[in-house]
C-alpha cells in the first residue's frame, strides 16, 4: 500500500511530529510539496486517475483535504504557492479514460487557500497530446510549465508554456531535436530567464 507520510524533525534530527493517512482502499502518495506564506504545509497527492491536494498546519494537524474528482481524470505533477496567496499546480487530464482511445493533454490549475477551484483549463487537441510536469511564477504573476507533447509522428519534445494568471496561452515553444525528449524540471535564474531539464531518448 502506498500512503502520504510527512514527518517534521528539528535541526538535531530530533522527530516533532508525524502526518500519516493510511487507506487500505486506495494508493495515496505525495508528488509536490510546499511550506506556504502562513507557515501551512500543502501537499499535492495523487490517487488512482486523480489527485488530490491536503493542508495541514504547523503542528501536523488536518485543516482540509480536497479531492478534485470530474469527468475527465486528471494527474496533477506540480504544486507552488502564487504571489497572491494562492495554489497552482501543472499535469495532464486523461480523455477516454479505461479504453483504448486514451489522450492525454496538459493541464493548469489553481485554486484559493482553502483549496476550491478557481479555474482549470487544457491546453492540447487531438493532434498534440502530453503532460506538464514542472511550473514557475515570473515576477510579473504569468505562469510557465514544462512538459511533453506527441504529435502524429509518435515523436516525444520537451514543450514550455506561458500562460497569464487566467490560464490564458501567451506563447507556447516545442524543443524539437532528434529522438524523443522529456521535459521534466524548470527553474528561474537571477536573470528571470528559465532554465529547462530534461532528458533525451
Amino acid at each position: 500500500d502506498l500512503d502520504v507520510v510527512v514527518l517534521k524533525y528539528n535541526q538535531n534530527l530530533e522527530l516533532q511530529w508525524s502526518y500519516i493517512i493510511k487507506d487500505k482502499a486506495k494508493n495515496e502518495f505525495p508528488v509536490s510539496m510546499v511550506v506556504d506564506s502562513e507557515d501551512n504545509i500543502v501537499i499535492l497527492a495523487n490517487v488512482d486517475a486523480s489527485s488530490s491536494l491536503i493542508k495541514i498546519n504547523s503542528q501536523g494537524n488536518l485543516l482540509w483535504r480536497k479531492a478534485f474528482v470530474e469527468d475527465q481524470h486528471y494527474i496533477l505533477n506540480a504544486l507552488i504557492e502564487t504571489k497572491d496567496g494562492q495554489y497552482a499546480m501543472v499535469g495532464y487530464c486523461l480523455k477516454n479514460f479505461g479504453t483504448h482511445e486514451l489522450e492525454a493533454d496538459r493541464i493548469f490549475v489553481k485554486t484559493n487557500k482553502n483549496g476550491e477551484i478557481l479555474l482549470e483549463k487544457n491546453y492540447g487537441n487531438v493532434f498534440t497530446q502530453g503532460g506538464a510536469k514542472a511550473l514557475v511564477e515570473d515576477k510579473v504573476g504569468n505562469f510557465i510549465f514544462m512538459g511533453n507533447c506527441t504529435d502524429q509522428s509518435s515523436t516525444v519534445d520537451m514543450t514550455l508554456n506561458k500562460v497569464d494568471n487566467q490560464g490564458n496561452t501567451i506563447w507556447r515553444k516545442n524543443v524539437i531535436r532528434k529522438g524523443d525528449d522529456w521535459g521534466i524540471s524548470i527553474i528561474k535564474s537571477n536573470r528571470s530567464e528559465e532554465r529547462r531539464v530534461g532528458k533525451e531518448c
